[in-house]
C-alpha cells in the first residue's frame, strides 16, 4: 500500500536532463507569480519565466526524438500505433482530468470545441492558458512519425538535419510574415494590453509559429544517434556548450526585451532554443559542471514536473482568494510563499492518483 502513495525512483532517469526539466518548471511557476509594479525582482524573473516552456520544447524533441531515432538506428521497427498508444498515456489522462475540473470552476461555456482536440492555441485563448504548450506538443507528436515514416520509406532519412535546418528558417519568415501584417508592437505603442494580446494570439501561442524549439532537439537526438563521432566530440566539449549556452542567451535577451518587437517576435525563438539545446548537450554529458553539483530530490521534483505544469495554477488561485479574506488581503507575500507548497501537494495528488495509474498501465501493455 505505501509503494502507491510512492513518487517512483528514477533509476533509470538521467541526473542531467532532470535538472534542466527542472529548471524548466521552476521558471514556469515564477512566470505566472502574481506581482505588482513595484516587485522589480519579480518582474524581472518572470520577464524570462515562459523561457521555461522554450526548455521544455527542447526537451521534449531530445527524448521523443531518442525513442525513435535509438530503434532505427539499430534496425529496429518504428511502430507508429506504439508510438501514439504511449503518448496517449503520458499525456491526455492528465489533460483531460484537468481540464474538466477547469470547466467545473468556470463554467463550460469558457471552453469551447478547439480544448477536446488540442487547438485552443490558434484563434486567441484566454482561460486554462497555460495548455497553449500542451497544444505544440501534441502536434508535434502527430507530425514527427509521420515525417518519419516518409523519410524512411523514400529512403531520405539522412537528409534529416537538412529538413530541421529548412524548417527553422521557414518559421522564422513566416513569423516575419504574420508579425510584418499585425505590427503589434505599433499596437502596444498606443494601447499596451491590446499589442500583447495580438502578440500572443498570432505570433506566441500558434503551433505553426513554435515547432523549431521541438526540431532542434529532435536533431540533437539525431546527431546522438545516427553521427556518433560527433556527438562524441560534442561531449568531450561539455562545458565549451555550457559557456556557449550562457552567451547565447545573454545575446538573445538583450535584443529580446520587448516581446512584441521584431527580434523578439521572430529570431528570439530559435535563438533562445538553439541556447537551450546547447544546455541539453552540456548536461547531458557527465563531464559537465552542472551535471557533478548533484541536488537532493531533483529526480522526484522532475517526476512532478507534468502534474505541477497542470496544478500551479490552481494553487495560485486558491491562495490569493484565500489571502484575500483574512487581514492581510492584498497582500502578496504570504501568496509568494506558499505557492510553491501547495503546487507541490496538488502536483503529488494528480501524480499518484491520475498520472501515475495510466504510466502503469502503459508500461504493462509495453510488456
Amino acid at each position: 500500500m505505501r509503494s502507491y502513495f510512492k513518487i517512483d525512483d528514477g533509476k533509470d532517469r538521467h541526473y542531467g536532463l532532470d535538472l534542466i526539466r527542472v529548471l524548466a518548471i521552476v521558471s514556469v511557476i515564477l512566470y505566472h507569480y502574481p506581482r505588482n509594479a513595484e516587485n522589480l525582482i519579480l518582474r524581472a524573473l518572470s520577464h524570462y519565466g515562459n523561457l521555461g516552456v522554450d526548455i521544455f520544447f527542447v526537451l521534449s524533441g531530445f527524448l521523443i526524438g531518442g525513442q525513435v531515432f535509438s530503434r532505427l538506428a539499430n534496425d529496429k521497427n518504428f511502430n507508429i500505433s506504439d508510438f501514439f498508444s504511449r503518448r496517449f498515456y503520458r499525456t491526455l489522462p492528465l489533460y483531460f482530468f484537468v481540464l474538466l475540473i477547469h470547466i467545473f470552476l468556470n463554467g463550460a461555456d469558457k471552453y469551447d470545441w478547439r480544448f477536446l482536440f488540442f487547438l485552443q492555441n490558434i484563434g486567441g485563448l484566454y482561460y486554462f492558458t497555460h495548455s497553449w504548450s500542451l497544444c505544440v506538443e501534441e502536434h508535434f507528436y502527430l507530425l514527427f512519425p509521420l515525417v518519419i515514416y516518409l523519410l524512411q520509406k523514400f529512403k531520405k532519412l539522412d537528409s534529416y538535419l537538412l529538413l530541421i535546418g529548412v524548417l527553422i528558417i521557414g518559421t522564422i519568415l513566416l513569423r516575419y510574415l504574420i508579425w510584418s501584417e499585425y505590427r503589434p508592437d505599433l499596437i502596444y505603442n498606443t494601447n499596451y494590453s491590446k499589442g500583447f494580446d495580438v502578440y500572443f494570439k498570432y505570433i506566441f501561442f500558434p503551433t505553426y509559429n513554435r515547432l523549431d524549439g521541438i526540431a532542434i532537439g529532435t536533431a540533437i537526438a539525431y546527431i546522438r544517434f545516427f553521427r556518433p563521432l560527433l556527438w562524441g566530440k560534442m561531449n568531450k566539449k561539455s562545458n565549451f556548450f555550457l559557456v556557449f549556452s550562457i552567451i547565447l542567451f545573454v545575446l538573445v535577451s538583450l535584443f529580446s526585451w520587448k516581446r512584441v518587437y521584431f527580434f523578439a517576435s521572430t529570431y528570439s525563438f530559435s535563438g533562445y532554443a538553439l541556447s537551450f539545446g546547447a544546455l541539453l548537450i552540456s548536461v547531458f554529458s557527465e563531464r559537465s559542471l552542472l551535471s557533478k553539483i548533484r541536488i537532493p530530490y531533483i529526480t522526484q521534483f522532475s517526476i512532478l514536473s507534468y502534474s505541477l505544469y497542470l496544478s500551479h495554477g490552481f494553487a495560485i488561485s486558491i491562495l490569493l482568494k484565500a489571502v484575500n479574506q483574512t487581514t492581510l488581503a492584498g497582500s502578496l507575500w504570504p501568496v509568494w510563499v506558499l505557492i510553491f507548497p501547495l503546487s507541490f501537494a496538488i502536483a503529488y495528488l494528480f501524480y499518484i492518483f491520475v498520472e501515475k495509474p495510466f504510466l502503469k498501465i502503459r508500461d504493462r501493455n509495453k510488456q
